[in-house]
């Protein structure tokens, strides 16, 4: 089964810190200036520091390190914390859940205002607090990031960036829902119209709590407040897409966010996928993917999705087979991209080692992935001839999925060649009774090897989902 993936751009924050060689240099220009004046001079001299750190941008630097991503400094800081929360997750040390993968932010509004010199000393210590939080959380010390986030709540209860930051690890980290929506109605409150907060808001509506109308609320009073942001626009482009199925309103949405950023790689990939599958634009669709991939040749899940487009839509396999090299170039341990190749190198190449070694190393990246220990198991049954090897993979494809259709039928089918027919009707019988429609096709496509060829597992394609911006 090939299916598509979420992709998420980060930011990555920004600090300023004196070297020691400019603290002796500040201290030589006030000798012979009274104690308190001199305090004075260091305490405001400080907080000046502090806001530079916080309002300082730079210009984009190129891709970093495996990652996939490209970090840009937001001129609204401070960063976007759950692109930051992501870049964590990507690191090859970490395990990433499917559910990290989510969407871009933008700055937070309440800081586009200049930071007085007026802050008080509690909002200064607070700031600092939160920004020690963020930095030992990447450690893995989450308890300890909890604990100072929090202290910084009892310092300034009006730091959103701490509620922010300490509902982002009751979400990822915790996965307590119920607390990390507490925590954003609580930032909310504080600031009721930043576009941002309601737009996190509503992707946390979706994502977590699965409340689609109060996501769409939330996504309506976000662009309310911030009409011309491509990233809710894209978002919420996908969300009438994929929640509501209303594709007019979606194409409108995804025209509107390509006039506002015709530079977006992430929009732009969305709008081909959401073009080819809603409207059958092929021709339309393949110019938004090669748009996408001149703004940003390098972007592994454009280069992704124009495979699977180039292999479906235009046959062609050899663009196709390059596309996905071209994403394992810059993602070695992408298993999406992994298995998808393995495909074509066991149905038009007929190299079944080769196959199975990238199979191998996709469940290396991802051993839970359903699709790809179907696909294993089809590649051992019907092209290695090893059937113990098969039946080994088939049985972990039902532990992982019990109620999927297509392991039921594919299990079914192995028991029936090699003689288990009660067995074999028993996965089938469980398979009608949750898709009889789809279920009977696959029975049947196991009896002619016409149908075999074009709905076994290993051909069987599943729709692309949409990037996340």
């Amino acid at each position: 089964m090939r299916k598509g993936r979420e992709r998420a751009k980060r930011d990555e924050s920004l600090t300023l810190e004196p070297s020691r060689e400019a603290k002796k240099k500040m201290m030589k220009s006030f000798k012979g200036v009274s104690l308190t004046t001199l305090v004075s001079v260091v305490v405001n001299a400080w907080i000046l520091l502090l806001a530079v750190a916080r309002r300082r941008s730079i210009d984009p630097p190129g891709p970093i390190g495996d990652l996939d991503v490209r970090i840009h400094a937001n001129a609204r800081i401070p960063m976007d914390f759950r692109r930051a929360y992501m870049v964590f997750y990507k690191s090859p040390a970490r395990t990433i859940p499917a559910a990290v993968k989510l969407n871009l932010r933008g700055g937070f509004e309440e800081n586009d205002k200049p930071i007085e010199s007026s802050k008080t000393l509690k909002q200064v210590r607070s700031a600092q607090l939160c920004d020690e939080a963020w930095q030992i959380q990447g450690d893995g010390q989450v308890e300890e990031a909890v604990r100072l986030l929090k202290e910084a709540l009892v310092e300034d209860p009006t730091n959103t960036e701490a509620i922010s930051k300490l509902g982002m690890i009751y979400e990822y980290e915790m996965e307590d829902y119920k607390v990390a929506n507490m925590l954003y109605q609580k930032g909310l409150s504080i600031l009721p119209n930043s576009s941002t907060l309601l737009y996190d808001y509503a992707v946390f509506l979706q994502e977590r709590l699965k409340d689609i109308d109060g996501a769409e609320e939330y996504y309506r009073r976000a662009l309310n407040q911030n009409p011309t942001d491509p990233n809710i626009l894209n978002n919420y482009a996908v969300f009438l897409k994929e929640r509501r199925n209303d594709t007019l309103r979606a194409d409108a949405i995804f025209r509107q966010s390509i006039e506002v950023s015709p530079n977006s790689t992430s929009t732009l990939c969305n709008y081909a996928t959401f073009l080819e599958s809603s409207f059958g634009k092929y021709d339309e669709a393949e110019e938004m993917y090669k748009r996408a991939l001149e703004i940003e040749p390098n972007d592994a899940s454009t280069l992704y999705n124009f495979a699977i487009f180039l292999e479906e839509v235009r046959g062609d396999i050899d663009g196709a087979e390059n596309m996905y090299r071209r994403v394992l170039q810059i993602e070695p341990t992408d298993s999406d991209a992994l298995n998808n190749l393995a495909l074509i190198l066991q149905n038009s190449r007929s190299d079944y080692n080769g196959a199975k070694i990238l199979f191998e190393q996709a469940l290396s990246a991802c051993p839970e992935d359903l699709s790809t220990v179907n696909n294993l198991a089809v590649l051992y049954e019907d092209c290695l001839n090893q059937p113990e090897e098969a039946e080994k993979w088939y049985k972990r494809a039902l532990q992982l999925g019990p109620n999927d259709v297509t392991t039921l039928c594919n299990y079914g089918g192995f028991l029936n060649n090699f003689g288990d027919k009660n067995g074999a009707e028993a996965l089938f019988d469980k398979a009608r009774s949750i898709d009889t429609l789809m279920a009977n096709r696959l029975i049947e496509a196991q009896e002619s090897k016409e149908g075999e060829t074009d709905l076994s597992p290993s051909n069987a394609t599943g729709p692309r989902k949409m990037i996340k911006a």
